[in-house]
């Protein structure tokens, strides 16, 4: 056995659930169209591409890759990345990206973000490793391939952190909404505000645009009624114009041509699909909690309506009814 020095990370941690899942893959088992739904939600969350950032050591100049990790199983989503890596706007970003991508397949997210400790292998950093592996193929003679109990850089997903995600996330979020915990709100703060040089941008939250410069990551944190906060993901200023499809051809003389095509709706379009999403469900629903869910989410969407009335003016607010129990 190699014995190895093992210590946890201080890493952001978010920890997503898949609202409705229990119920989806009852339905997928009669429906076909539900079981190709769900393996399709499945797959766009196992197959993000995680996120990478080059953070360069302003005392000794070196300059270290960062890559998100990003776990699925079932109906549960895992991202963590260490705080040393600055990526806490590019971990929200993908958060809000899946969001996104559930609303899409007509599911709802709900889930936490914290900082704590998790368990970090350093072959999980973009850059680690690509030498030594090439090396050890290279390699002439015998070299070890398996022995038990060695391997530790393998996928895993362990730490304090994530059990503290978990719990915010089911015992403290209860809307389809992405709560940030009061120890990560007071750290994107501080790193925001301290000192001006190391100043962490919104970006990717927002698009990298000069006229977004005056916005802090904690301009996309709402506060809700319960005094939790949560990731604004109706804030209007959100970058949505992400890829949606790539295709890489070759040219005659070996030149590669790399294409992009771009999410271009509207944000009146956008919100226009979110409020009959919402009204849709809320018409459908009789089941109290779940009714509650949906309940939330169109208030929160008609206050948003009521700040832009004037660029908006064509959506109007949902009607909620009677309150939830």
């Amino acid at each position: 056995m190699i014995e190895q020095h093992l210590e946890y990370t201080e890493c952001y941690v978010a920890f997503l659930d898949i609202l409705g899942f229990e119920q989806i893959v009852r339905e997928s088992e009669r429906n076909p169209d539900v079981l190709r739904r769900l393996v399709l939600m499945l797959n766009e969350a196992a197959n993000i591409a995680p996120p990478e950032k080059w953070v360069r050591d302003l005392g000794t100049g070196e300059s270290k890759q960062w890559r998100m990790q990003v776990r699925s199983f079932s109906d549960s989503i895992v991202l963590f990345v260490p705080t040393e890596s600055q990526m806490i706007a590019s971990v929200l970003e993908t958060v809000r990206f899946l969001y996104d991508c559930l609303l899409e397949m007509d599911c709802c997210l709900r889930g936490a973000v914290t900082i704590g400790n998790m368990y970090w292998h350093d072959m999980w950093s973009a850059d680690a490793g690509r030498d030594s592996t090439k090396a050890s193929a290279d390699a002439v003679g015998e070299r070890v391939v398996y022995e038990r109990f060695s391997k530790s850089d393998l996928p895993i997903t362990l730490g304090p952190g994530l059990v503290e995600a978990y719990r915010l996330e089911s015992c403290r979020a209860k809307h389809p909404r992405i709560i940030v915990s009061n120890a990560l709100y007071e750290h994107i703060k501080r790193v925001e505000r301290e000192d001006p040089v190391k100043r962490v941008p919104a970006s990717p939250l927002c698009s990298p645009d000069p006229h977004n410069s005056d916005l802090w990551i904690t301009d996309f944190l709402r506060e809700d009624s319960d005094s939790l906060r949560f990731l604004d993901i109706l804030h209007p200023r959100l970058d949505r114009h992400y890829v949606i499809r790539q295709t890489i051809s070759r040219t005659d003389d070996g030149k590669t041509i790399r294409r992009n095509v771009f999410n271009n709706q509207s944000r009146e379009e956008w919100l226009s699909s979110l409020r009959e999403f919402i009204a849709r469900h809320l018409g459908s629903s009789s089941d109290v909690p779940i009714r509650g869910k949906y309940l939330w989410f169109a208030g929160y969407l008609n206050a948003c309506l009521a700040a832009e009335n004037v660029k908006l003016a064509g959506l109007q607010p949902i009607s909620l009814g009677l309150p939830a129990e």
